[in-house]
């Protein structure tokens, strides 16, 4: 459930704020990685906030791996 006045996300717009392959954020959804928020007409959109969150794990998660 999304928070009244979250911005959504399709997932060309997290791919491209992830610098990613926009099947890459359909894998991370369907692997658990990341929830959509909700489906509008197919189309499932991802809460700003929570893909901010995750972003930024990958990154870290990347910085402690070199």
């Amino acid at each position: 459930m999304r928070m009244k006045g979250s911005e959504l996300l399709t997932a060309g717009q997290v791919a491209k704020r992830a610098g990613v392959h926009r099947t890459t954020v359909h894998h991370w959804e369907k692997d658990g990685k990341l929830a959509a928020a909700q489906e509008v007409n197919g189309i499932r959109l991802f809460d700003a906030k929570v893909v901010a969150r995750y972003i930024a794990s990958r990154e870290l998660a990347a910085e402690q791996a070199s």
